[in-house]
């Protein structure tokens, strides 16, 4: 999903978060998390104006592994604009039913909130529509009349063009990594690769160097042995010297 900070002009971006499935207000959505988890996911966007406007908008995008299931999650996302006891509860009165040109089937509803009769009303627009497996969900409202209906049109006719080019064959279990990160990672992999193919090599031409010295050392040894041997039952000088005189004579 885009910003369209030119569409929603009144507002700034305040946040946007990858939605879990799990905490879905839609039970449909959760469902789906639990079966298929690799399939489903969610994403929001929010942006608001100043305190004073009331000005604010939200862009909510869930994803489901078929349509089928994605078509009862819109209808759960409609019932929160339709029903009766909801809409009492939050204050809430509906004013007018529209539809979206160039978006098929999309549902707008705009509506009033106020909590008394005495306080200002607050307006907002909702419009929800499906594309594919994706269901969208955008909410504007304004104390002051900085967002319209127009606006809310605005923002669900770019949305929907995106999800018509980006849905189909989308996956969420999907990776893309970016060129230089791959060359990183193909350098360190021939890296690895390399070192196993040498590593073993250099540790066996160290061991037999290792032995190599352990053989020379040990006949340096021996030979001592046999020297200091040798030296030990040689007879002195001076029997010797008796010695050679006796051969003489």
């Amino acid at each position: 999903m885009r910003e369209t900070s030119d569409t929603c002009r009144a507002c700034s971006p305040r946040w946007w978060s990858c939605s879990p499935p799990k905490k879905s207000a839609f039970a449909a959505v959760k469902k789906a998390a639990a079966a298929d988890p690799d399939e489903t996911g969610g994403y929001g966007k929010e942006w608001s104006g100043t305190t004073a406007s009331g000005n604010a908008a939200t862009q909510l995008i869930e994803m489901l592994p078929t349509s089928a299931e994605a078509t009862v999650a819109r209808t759960e996302a409609e019932a929160e604009y339709t029903d009766a006891a909801s809409l009492k509860a939050a204050h809430t009165t509906v004013t007018a039913r529209f539809t979206v040109p160039g978006v098929a089937d999309a549902f707008g509803v705009s509506v009033a909130t106020a909590k008394s009769s005495t306080t200002s009303a607050t307006a907002g627009t909702a419009v929800v529509f499906q594309q594919g497996r994706v269901v969208a969900v955008e909410y504007l409202q304004s104390s002051t009349g900085g967002l319209s209906r127009a606006d809310a049109t605005a923002i669900a006719r770019e949305e929907h063009a995106l999800l018509e080019r980006s849905e189909p064959g989308f996956s969420l279990t999907q990776t893309t990594r970016p060129l230089a990160l791959s060359v990183v990672y193909g350098l360190v992999t021939l890296l690895v690769a390399g070192l196993i193919l040498i590593v073993p090599g250099l540790v066996r031409r160290r061991r037999a160097r290792r032995q190599a010295r352990r053989v020379e050392q040990a006949r340096y040894e021996y030979r001592a042995r046999g020297g200091k041997a040798m030296r030990r039952h040689r007879p002195p000088a001076w029997a010797q010297r008796a010695r050679s005189a006796g051969s003489i004579r």
